[in-house]
């Protein structure tokens, strides 16, 4: 009973901690965007009420409108920016409860789905001078959310393009499906830079990321996971190290 008692407690913890750390992260990510369009609202303020000034003293020359015209379109297209950050931010953040989002389950070939699905993804990856090549056995039929696919595979690749390969280098991504007994085994995988332990070992962590510096806000294999966890009731892991690619593994139920 103590032990019991014990490990509620901890995972009772777990889940608060968890929760600080999404909190946390939702407000570091959104302070940025939100800060940036509060500063370029502030310097347009600013120039409203300095030529405000000038047209009510009637000093306003044709200088001073074209000054104000150029702060207030540069601090304009500012705002517009850091506020399309934050609502993409928050749209990302949203996805992270999956499970409510997506449509019903309803039965459907996987195969046949996986060929529209990759048909509209596939111009995103020749684009940026990769290939993506991928193999499913006919008749393998699926209950679940349909939507939930795309959104998935949508991720896999954002992550792939992003974070597998160095600027300028060429790459293979694969995509495998295979019978095995009432399941489904998934792999994706790529022949790029690969990930040490420590990133393996953090990826799915919500927030976390390698690539902050580029803007990225590290929500893609956490929405990866919640989907394959939470909407198709399977489980996945990761496999990579340093130079070697990395190959993702999920496993779902048939029914």
């Amino acid at each position: 009973d103590a032990l019991q008692a014990t490990q509620r407690q901890l995972v009772e913890a777990e889940k608060h901690a968890a929760l600080g750390r999404l909190v946390s992260g939702v407000a570091h990510e959104l302070n940025t965007p939100l800060g940036t369009a509060f500063t370029a609202s502030t310097h347009i303020d600013e120039a409203l009420a300095r030529f405000e000034g000038q047209f009510r003293q009637g000093k306003l020359q044709r200088s001073d409108l074209a000054a104000f015209v150029d702060a207030a379109r540069a601090g304009n297209d500012l705002q517009l920016r850091s506020l399309k950050r934050a609502i993409d931010l928050v749209h990302r953040f949203k996805q992270i409860a999956t499970g409510n989002r997506m449509e019903a389950a309803q039965p459907f070939e996987l195969k046949s789905l996986l060929q529209e699905l990759i048909a509209l993804l596939q111009p995103r990856v020749l684009a940026a001078g990769h290939q993506l090549h991928w193999d499913c056995p006919a008749r393998v039929v699926l209950i679940c959310a349909r939507d939930s696919w795309l959104e998935l595979l949508q991720q896999l690749i954002d992550n792939a393009l992003h974070h597998a390969f160095a600027a300028g280098c060429r790459g293979t991504l694969r995509l495998r499906i295979d019978l095995a007994g009432d399941a489904v085994v998934c792999r994706f995988s790529d022949d790029g830079r690969g990930f040490d332990a420590d990133a393996v070992a953090r990826a799915f962590d919500a927030f976390y990321t390698t690539a902050r510096q580029r803007g990225h806000v590290g929500l893609g294999l956490h929405l990866v996971h919640n989907i394959v966890t939470q909407v198709l009731g399977g489980s996945i892991q990761l496999d990579s190290s340093p130079g070697t690619g990395s190959e993702l593994v999920w496993t779902v139920p048939l029914d």
